[in-house]
């Protein structure tokens, strides 16, 4: 009942009870970034959406990083944009 869907918390490595918190924007000089840690056992799909609205969601163009560890996405330099991790695990 954290608010994070448990397909996510498992991409993130989450496997007990604890809270689950989602990551932040990071910005480091101008360039602004969100970072998900990712379980190397993890097993499925993923992507990184974003949105202008919170009702049309599509698949980010560019700017996801998949480093085996991590899913970095650095963010459009626009003024409004939503971003998600929406996540499938293989059953």
């Amino acid at each position: 009942n954290d608010g994070v869907k448990n397909g996510v918390e498992y991409f993130m490595g989450k496997t007990d009870n604890s809270f689950t918190a989602n990551p932040e924007v990071v910005d480091t000089a101008g360039v602004k970034t969100v970072t998900w840690p990712k379980s190397a056992t993890f097993s499925g799909t993923y992507h990184v959406q974003t949105s202008t609205d919170l009702v049309t969601w599509t698949d980010a163009p560019s700017g996801v990083v998949d480093n085996g560890t991590s899913v970095v996405y650095t963010l459009p330099t626009q003024d409004k944009i939503f971003v998600r991790l929406e996540v499938t695990p293989t059953p």
